[in-house]
């Protein structure tokens, strides 16, 4: 299969259970989908997050 040129951004706006256990580790397992940003009120969780997947807290 071939890998796109252009990847699919996702936004992910809050960062809940369904969010850190599944949507996001699923964006990673793929060849045509990236992590664009992260919404979250809590800034702890954000710099966690943001360093796990390679994005600007």
């Amino acid at each position: 299969m071939q890998t796109p040129e252009k990847k699919i951004r996702y936004a992910v706006v809050a960062g809940g259970q369904i969010s850190q256990q599944a949507f996001m580790p699923g964006i990673k397992q793929t060849d045509n989908s990236e992590l664009a940003a992260l919404v979250t009120g809590d800034p702890i969780k954000a710099d966690k997050l943001a360093g796990q997947y390679g994005i600007k807290s």
